[in-house]
């Protein structure tokens, strides 16, 4: 008998030696994938792609193959191992992606018709429609340039060789587009944008089974009430193969739950709401141990409660938002406005653990993490005049017990200049400036709202030179995407603007908070009325969310309903009973309620 074996030396394809059919389908399909990126960098409504995806607890990371990587090694035969989950990023399409797709084939070129129509095999228009989604790039100059403009947080960059690689978001818009895009080729290398995270969970092991046929796997589930359905699949040697399902209802029968503020100030002394849902014990010792961590210094309390029927638990736990000694002293000695900025950006993780007895091992873990804010209200207060020689000018500052001020001197010649300079910043200043006490999103909903009133004032005045208004037009469009992106699906805004926040455990989404929303609502609706396209669906997701907002504050918590009913009057939503009793009750109301 004769054999014949043939084993080349492989190396990365080069695409012109691709057959004509196949490169063509393969320029249609990027073709449909650059058009659905420019999709939704004109319409700025995809969470996926606006850089600030959050994560909820326990839910999945996306990532390339359904976010399956490889668990663990190769186990010998007997041997059983704990494989931790992967999340999908693309199993479960909803219906909306789905539509979304079809849109994208929708707009492809009719000039490719043809090869649209030659195309009609189930594989060939699968594949199509994963490109349409923005599956992978080829790293072309072009493909990189628009993929740098999008709102996407980070790629995937997978080579000729199975090799693996992050690519930032940043560093593709900081880099130079086409030598990344001239190295990338020469690796053969295609570009992964992340998807969006679904409820779909992915594992993949390398089990191998003892001479029996069996194995065991241990999968750790996420611990969220819900239920499961595990598919498993198997091939032999000789190729056969079999798969099995089973469901999975997943329960706790003791957790706790927190309620946590969206942020703290330095010095806030704050008694949590802390609920106990306990359907594992009838009577017996349930311990609840806190931790309470900033920067490097740690208080942990353990509190016993006695329970004598199943049921609910509900008590307060106090936490101190204290500085520790060491990040006092950063502040006190930092040198410049990064260093200051650095010391100031502190957060407080929270830990909250339940044992039952004499048990070691927790029955439940929750954590948290909220940023702390430094104290501090910036306050703008402007003088003139005019001199003919040198002068000399005194300011008196009130006393001040409970904290040092920082304070910022602006010299402009003239009143224009000013303004510009309290909107872009000065080039001559007295003191250093040091770091706000504010965050991303209240900068940009700040900054967003005095752009317009700038652009107001010097369309009416007509003072303003074509180098200012076009700085000025720049920085709204600039403040209206940031505004746009940090969007949550819920149709709100954090307090900072991040959507997820990174813990010891991890990632974590931010919830919207009502306040930070109205007035990010409020700044995309001058924004809007000065003629800057805003999606119509995210102006209704936010007006949505404040509705629902408005429902679910208390009744006697008037400051909040009045920023709330501010923002929807601006869409004519406001409820008219309300503003007549936030009217009748205006003398309770502090300065900024009113």
């Amino acid at each position: 008998s004769i054999v014949f074996s043939y084993h080349p030396t492989t190396r990365a394809i080069n695409r012109l030696l691709l057959a004509e059919e196949e490169r063509a389908e393969v320029e249609l399909a990027e073709e449909a994938a650059r058009e659905a990126l420019a999709a939704s960098r004109q319409e700025q409504e995809r969470a996926d792609q606006a850089g600030l995806v959050a994560l909820m607890p326990g839910a999945p990371a996306s990532g390339l193959g359904y976010g399956g990587y490889a668990a663990a090694p190769p186990m010998e035969p007997g041997q059983s191992v704990n494989v931790e989950q992967q999340m999908d990023g693309r199993a479960n399409r909803s219906a909306a992606e789905r539509r979304s797709r079809e849109e994208s084939l929708a707009r492809l070129p009719r000039k490719d018709e043809a090869k649209r129509k030659q195309m009609t095999d189930g594989k060939a228009i699968d594949a199509i429609k994963e490109l349409a989604m923005g599956e992978f790039l080829m790293p072309s100059v072009e493909n990189l340039q628009l993929a740098s403009g999008t709102n996407r947080q980070n790629f995937l960059v997978l080579d000729g060789k199975g090799r693996l690689q992050y690519f930032g978001q940043n560093q593709l818009a900081q880099a130079d587009v086409t030598t990344v895009a001239r190295e990338l080729q020469k690796r053969g290398s295609v570009l992964f944008p992340e998807g969006t995270p679904h409820e779909t969970a992915f594992w993949d092991p390398a089990v191998e089974t003892d001479e029996q046929g069996k194995a065991v796997v241990r999968i750790v589930i996420p611990d969220r009430a819900t239920a499961w359905r595990l598919s498993a699949k198997g091939v032999t040697a000789d190729t056969r193969v079999g798969e099995c399902q089973a469901d999975v209802q997943v329960k706790k029968d003791l957790f706790a739950e927190v309620k946590v503020p969206g942020a703290l100030h330095e010095g806030d002394r704050v008694d949590l709401p802390v609920t106990i849902h306990n359907d594992r014990l009838e009577q017996g010792v349930i311990y609840l141990v806190s931790r309470v961590t900033i920067g490097s210094r740690t208080i942990t309390d353990k509190k016993p409660l006695e329970v004598t029927r199943k049921g609910s638990i509900t008590l307060s736990l106090p936490v101190a938002a204290e500085l520790p000694e060491e990040v006092r002293q950063a502040i006190r000695t930092a040198d410049n406005p990064d260093q200051l900025a650095k010391a100031l950006s502190q957060s407080l993780e929270l830990e909250i653990s339940l044992t039952v007895g004499d048990e070691e091992t927790p029955v439940d873990i929750v954590r948290y993490n909220v940023p702390l804010q430094p104290r501090g209200v910036m306050e703008f207060v402007s003088t003139g005049g005019s001199a003919s020689s040198d002068t000399t000018a005194w300011l008196e500052l009130a006393e001040s017990p409970d904290s040092p001020w920082i304070m910022e001197i602006l010299i402009g010649p003239t009143i224009e200049e000013s303004l510009k300079d309290i909107l872009f910043g000065g080039s001559q200043r007295f003191l250093p400036p040091c770091a706000e006490g504010n965050s991303l999103l209240e900068r940009t909903t700040s900054d967003l709202m005095a752009a317009v009133a700038l652009q107001s004032y010097f369309k009416a005045t007509q003072t303003s030179s074509d180098e200012l208004a076009r700085m000025i037009d720049i920085r709204i469009r600039s403040a209206v995407t940031t505004l746009v992106a940090a969007q949550n699906e819920d149709g709100g805004w954090s307090r900072s603007g991040a959507k997820r926040m990174e813990t010891g455990a991890g990632e974590v989404s931010i919830s919207s908070d009502p306040q930070s929303s109205a007035r990010a609502f409020w700044a995309i609706h001058l924004a809007r009325q000065a003629g800057y396209p805003v999606a119509q669906a995210t102006y209704d997701r936010a007006i949505q969310y404040l509705e629902k907002a408005m429902t679910e504050i208390r009744a006697d918590d008037l400051e909040i309903r009045s920023v709330l009913v501010h923002a929807l009057g601006l869409a004519e939503r406001a409820d008219f009973a309300l503003v007549n009793r936030l009217h009748r009750e205006r003398q309770n109301l502090s300065l900024a309620g009113k």
